[in-house]
């Protein structure tokens, strides 16, 4: 959450910065000790298909910060760039609206090499699964 609030205050996407010039230093060379490296988003251009589902009542990944991601990355690597109405943040989820998952369903079909049927399978047998735009993730219920 630390680096969340650094990026947002700074308003650059930069590594974390320790706030202490010999923990920078020590941790991202002799160049970084006042300030630690920009990550360089324009290098993600190409290299993978990235779908964004973004909520238009997002105030932590605001419409307006997905624009600026898609503007540097560019629309050779993001495919698919959705604005959900009524969305926010944990609405992804959280919220009873899943209409979201249809289209990252056929998503995956088109670019993942795993089978998706089993996906779908998964997702539907166990009910402490939760899908987000990126990955699928599924916990156990001893967890």
């Amino acid at each position: 959450m630390e680096h969340f609030g650094q990026v947002r205050g700074t308003g650059v996407f930069a590594r974390f910065d320790n706030l202490d010039k010999t923990k920078n230093k020590l941790q991202y060379g002799d160049q970084f000790e006042s300030h630690p490296p920009i990550i360089d988003l324009s290098k993600i251009n190409g290299t993978v298909p990235i779908s964004l589902f973004v909520g238009a009542n997002d105030d932590l990944a605001t419409v307006y910060d997905n624009d600026k991601l898609y503007s540097i990355v560019g629309n050779e690597t993001i495919f698919s760039y959705q604005v959900l109405p009524d969305f926010g943040h944990t609405t992804f989820n959280y919220g009873k609206d899943k209409t979201f998952l249809r289209t990252i369903m056929e998503q995956l079909k088109q670019f993942n090499p795993i089978n998706s049927e089993e996906i779908k399978v998964e997702v539907y047998k166990n009910p402490n699964c939760l899908i987000n735009s990126f990955s699928s993730i599924c916990k156990s219920k001893e967890h």
